[in-house]
């Protein structure tokens, strides 16, 4: 039997901003330790992209021994109003805050002329889809399972347009944003407590849908990475 890994996409909900400890606290680490994985590869990035996360997964796959693992793939998506660019051999993530977006406040050439031609919400979801198509092809050439759910409101809007329903967390598009006060930071992210939320609303959703996933077998010897560092933020540009 191989090894399982777990594989972890997304923005700085997944890389535990907002909590007092972020590499002990987020929760891919806590979900991986739960479910007795044996590795982890948190590819979080606070203030990532869709596109930009699907970007850093591609780089990955294509320089890591994929065929030593059982591999599970979670994407908890971000906003789909951040867009991407390859810029100096680097995925550079930007951000246009909606419905602020025909304001940018610095003077990027290139995403001011992406944005001057988006003219919806729905324009960047279908942007979103196009890129999780790709991934969800790059999961099926390489044999990983896939498991899709998000925090952002939006989330609702993609999944119905999105055609395999099967790879959701949930059957309906659950968003996991801890409402709860006591669970969200200053700055609104999760807390301490809110990651552990989001970790067993996960949870919940691989009993339910992806049974083949669940374990109660915790394994606190993880095996565990983080390819993005939390001071990553700071190459990200908000529009």
């Amino acid at each position: 039997m191989k090894p399982k890994l777990l594989i972890t996409l997304g923005c700085s909900y997944t890389s535990g901003i907002g909590t007092s400890d972020p590499y002990h606290h987020m929760w891919p680490r806590q979900l991986g330790i739960k479910l007795g994985f044996d590795k982890l590869i948190n590819l979080g990035k606070a203030g990532a992209s869709n596109s930009g996360c699907i970007k850093k997964f591609n780089e990955m796959v294509n320089n890591f021994p994929l065929n030593e693992y059982d591999i599970l793939v979670i994407f908890l998506m971000t906003e789909p109003s951040r867009f991407s660019f390859f810029i100096d051999n680097e995925v550079m993530d930007y951000r246009a805050n909606i419905p602020k977006w025909k304001n940018p406040i610095n003077d990027n050439t290139l995403s001011r002329a992406y944005l001057e031609e988006i003219k919806s919400l729905q324009d960047c979801i279908l942007e979103q889809k196009f890129y999780v198509d790709i991934l969800e092809s790059m999961c099926k050439l390489h044999n990983m399972d896939l498991i899709l759910t998000s925090w952002n409101y939006s989330y609702t809007d993609f999944y119905k347009i999105h055609k395999n329903k099967n790879i959701h967390l949930f059957k309906t598009p659950k968003t996991l944003f801890p409402t709860n006060k006591d669970l969200q930071s200053e700055c609104g992210h999760p807390n301490d407590k809110g990651q552990v939320w989001v970790m067993n609303e996960i949870v919940k959703g691989i009993k339910q849908n992806h049974s083949k996933w669940y374990s109660e077998i915790p394994n606190e010897n993880l095996d565990w990475e983080v390819k993005n560092k939390i001071e990553d933020w700071q190459s990200t540009h908000f529009i």
